[in-house]
């Protein structure tokens, strides 16, 4: 995927880890701002294709807002996990869903018969709605903070399906070690990244491609 917007000389690839550095302030939060919009529906100025075919920013681009908090049971997170789950069990324990919904049923057959008052009730009980029951969520289990990105970003990537993640004012809170790490990591299991950063940090590594427009607006890569 190919990512173009008019301040950039030329557009940026997505195939790949890359780190965009914008200098100057303004530029700065003009554009994290405005692809924060176009991600959610808005119009703006950035163009996302794949093969010469425009493509839909909220649906493949995934923007990490707070690495420090990270969204992984969100609304979208958790929909994408039970579909993920329903198939695995689709494939390995229909049976065994099977026992569990007619335990369900002669439960609420029991209720029904014992209560008061008439009662009607569902035919079928999916295998969402006994996720939702057992309130399952995902769990991200390593402590520090760039070792729960990475988790998040493959779940995101495997998951909710985002070809993309961006971060904006995140890449320097990495030490240089960590950076190294995470980038390797994520070449190698072909999940890309996106940071935009206001200054270079101390390190680049092989791992990400760097563009910078500076003070003047004038871009270098």
């Amino acid at each position: 995927m190919i990512l173009s917007h008019p301040v950039f000389d030329a557009p940026i690839d997505l195939a790949r880890n890359n780190l965009v550095v914008l200098e100057h302030p303004l530029l700065y939060r003009t554009l994290v701002a405005e692809l924060i919009a176009q991600s959610e529906g808005e119009a703006g100025r950035f163009l996302l294709t794949e093969n010469y075919e425009e493509k839909s920013i909220g649906k493949c681009l995934s923007i990490i807002h707070n690495p420090f908090q990270l969204c992984e049971n969100d609304h979208k997170m958790r929909t994408a996990l039970y579909k993920f789950l329903e198939k695995e069990v689709q494939t390995l324990d229909f049976e065994c869903y099977k026992e569990v919904e007619s335990k369900i049923f002669q439960f609420l057959q029991h209720v029904n018969m014992q209560s008061a008052y008439p009662l009607t009730m569902a035919d079928s009980i999916s295998m969402t709605e006994i996720f939702k029951l057992g309130q399952l969520q995902l769990a991200l289990t390593k402590d520090s903070v760039p070792e729960r990105l990475y988790e998040y970003i493959r779940a995101l990537h495997r998951l909710a399906g985002a070809q993309c993640v961006v971060m904006y004012n995140v890449r320097n809170i990495f030490t240089d070690t960590e950076a190294e790490v995470f980038l390797k990591e994520t070449s190698e299991q072909e999940l890309s990244v996106l940071f935009l950063e206001r200054s270079v940090p101390p390190i680049v590594t092989k791992y990400e491609k760097l563009y910078i427009v500076d003070q003047d607006l004038c871009e270098i890569s």
